[in-house]
């Protein structure tokens, strides 16, 4: 199954990358244990300042799926590698998903998604998109945890 998942390099532009860490400040909460690190509500494609970036990363996934899109949650996750476990988990109930990498440190292997049978890196400022029912995880780094992780997810319905 690991080879149902797709690198999608450059998804925006640096400065629309930049703008979205910006953005999403006032947004990011500590939602309990179940949420490591920091995390907005999952209505993002709802709120007029994610809204364009979130249209065009829709439209460009679903030019190389093939596929037509529609975003049903959408959030971004800001966490410095720290949790002492794994938080396996899937988005079943919705056709793929996405992990866009905002903001990462390669060097210390934040630059991607744990999958149950593989590590898939990908770089800032790509994404990973995948069949929403794969299990997966973020990598932990607990070492460093002042180096903060962004990622963007999306999770997406054919229509």
């Amino acid at each position: 199954m690991i080879h149902d998942v797709s690198v999608i390099e450059n998804i925006i532009s640096n400065n629309e990358r930049k703008k979205l860490i910006v953005d999403c400040q006032d947004y990011l909460r500590d939602l309990g244990e179940d949420y490591p690190g920091l995390q907005t509500h999952a209505n993002l494609h709802e709120h007029y300042e994610f809204f364009d970036v979130i249209v065009k990363i829709t439209e460009r996934v679903s030019k190389i799926l093939k596929k037509d899109l529609k975003p049903g949650r959408s959030w971004i996750n800001c966490d410095g590698g720290y949790v002492d476990h794994l938080c396996w988990h899937n988005h079943k109930g919705f056709d793929y998903s996405m992990v866009y990498y905002m903001k990462t440190q390669p060097i210390l292997r934040n630059s991607g998604t744990l999958f149950s049978k593989k590590f898939v890196r990908a770089p800032q400022n790509s994404a990973i998109v995948f069949p929403s029912f794969l299990d997966h995880t973020a990598p932990t780094y607990k070492f460093f945890p002042w180096i903060m992780r962004y990622t963007m997810a999306i999770d997406f319905k054919c229509v």
